[in-house]
């Protein structure tokens, strides 16, 4: 049932906090479950609402001048409790695919970039449908070093239905020889098993070892 008022709202809602003990500003803080939304943390993060968690630590530094009780440790507490808020954005695990890169070559254009073409065929579960999915990705290097991917592919299920998805990615270091890409891809499809995710971005990791094997792990961003 929605409350007659705003100010009803906000009396049964709002979580009161003091900022005149670090032990009790901090307690309130790591009270709080992954369902609280936060509107605003009053005028001292005015503006920095919907920014970076640095964003929001830099807006409470530039206040603590007027409240010598926001110490690092509570700044830390803030830190804390948004990066629980980003991973929970993230959203659920929906799959992961492994497989093998099945191809590769050079390809260059007259007058354009020297690319590496993949071609990789993996299989794996997708939101409890078993898939098999074949796709390609051409990666160019990056001016500030590492490799730009941009790729399409075609994905089935053991019933038939497929669904198209294009994606793009970058390379980021590993510690062994291998090959690993993050990235966000978006899938296109008319069937039923998979059509919950014609709607959102796919957030994925993709690591591929020196002999091609492949593991592909997707998320779904909320």
């Amino acid at each position: 049932m929605m409350p007659a008022t705003l100010d009803t709202w906000i009396q049964h809602e709002a979580v009161p906090l003091s900022f005149d003990s670090s032990e009790s500003f901090n307690a309130t803080i790591l009270s709080l479950d992954l369902s609280v939304e936060m509107l605003d943390f009053g005028e001292a993060l005015r503006g920095f609402v919907g920014r970076s968690i640095d964003a929001l630590v830099e807006g409470v530094l530039s206040w603590r001048s007027a409240t010598p009780a926001l110490t690092a440790e509570i700044l830390l507490s803030l830190r804390w409790w948004f990066e629980r808020m980003a991973i929970h954005m993230l959203g659920e695990m929906i799959g992961e695919l492994t497989g093998n890169v099945v191809g590769k070559r050079i390809s260059h254009h007259y007058g354009g970039d020297l690319k590496i073409e993949r071609t990789m065929e993996s299989k794996g579960v997708i939101l409890g449908t078993k898939v098999t999915l074949i796709a390609t990705f051409w990666s160019t290097e990056r001016p500030q070093g590492g490799m730009l991917a941009k790729g399409h592919g075609i994905m089935a299920t053991e019933k038939g239905e497929t669904a198209v998805l294009q994606g793009s990615g970058i390379s980021v270091p590993t510690k062994g020889p291998g090959w690993s890409m993050r990235g966000a891809r978006y899938l296109q499809t008319s069937g039923t098993a998979l059509n919950r995710l014609n709607n959102v971005a796919l957030l994925f990791e993709i690591e591929i070892a020196p002999d091609g094997t492949v593991n592909d792990r997707m998320w779904e961003w909320k």
